[in-house]
């Protein structure tokens, strides 16, 4: 009789145990969703790793171009934070109610960097060179590092010479892969996207030669996972781990 007790209380310890496994929530299934500008990533990509390890939540990513991001929100994408490449796009949210004024504000500073594997690219004048058959550059349409490459090209006076060599991608990504698949000789893209390349495989450019490429990130105000969305974009702006993080990748804060 005793047995037939025992064995009937372990079987019911362990259903009572699945059942409130089962029923609380679980660390793992936290997640938020970031919609992040192309040039993040990489470095946003080892960020979540960080957070998730230090908060136990996980991090969705939709990178694309930032003007394309901003149409995404305003049409109620599913994203609880903005990681824009520009202060434009952001303050616009604001402005829209889309974006939480009490959590925005500017978090880094891009640089533009030329890349052509096997080429001798150390001057924007070196991308007139024969053998610089195709460049490949972000739409500047919606892409602020596009919109800076295209300004650091008519500052130099090469930008109409160039014009008929140069090809979009739809965001930052986008350009790089086509010197990846060989489709380009050389691209301008952002410093954060070449953190494991050689040093002498790319060129920065003079950041005098166009408008500063600062940038914005912000919570949007009603955002269904609000209070991972403040803890991810606390740990970006003002943990000493993400602002590290942030400058291995080449922005300056």
């Amino acid at each position: 009789m005793n047995r037939m007790i025992t064995i009937f209380t372990m079987v019911f310890v362990v259903i009572f145990s699945s059942f409130i496994t089962g029923c609380a929530p679980r660390m793992e299934d936290k997640t938020l969703t970031v919609g992040a500008a192309s040039s993040h990533y990489f470095v946003f990509q080892e960020i979540g790793k960080e957070f998730e390890k230090e908060y136990g939540i996980k991090v969705d990513y939709n990178f694309g171009a930032t003007g394309l991001l901003y149409q995404q929100f305003r049409q109620g994408g599913p994203m609880d934070v903005f990681a824009s490449a520009d202060v434009l796009h952001v303050d616009r949210l604001v402005e829209e109610g889309i974006i939480d004024q009490e959590v925005q504000e500017l978090y880094a500073r891009g640089r533009l960097v030329i890349i052509s594997p096997g080429e001798d690219v150390v001057r924007l004048e070196d991308l007139d060179k024969e053998n610089i058959d195709i460049i490949a550059i972000a739409n500047p349409e919606h892409a602020p590092y596009g919109r800076a490459a295209k300004q650091a090209l008519e500052n130099k006076g090469i930008w109409e010479k160039l014009s008929e060599k140069i090809i979009f991608g739809s965001n930052l990504r986008d350009a790089q892969r086509y010197v990846e698949s060989g489709e380009a000789d050389a691209a301008i893209i952002s410093l954060s996207m070449i953190k494991e390349q050689d040093e002498s495989a790319y060129y920065v450019i003079d950041e005098n030669l166009h408008e500063p490429i600062d940038q914005k990130i912000g919570v949007v105000k009603n955002a269904i996972a609000k209070d991972e969305a403040i803890k991810f974009f606390e740990f970006v702006t003002r943990s000493e781990k993400g602002k590290e993080i942030m400058k291995d990748y080449g922005f300056s804060l």
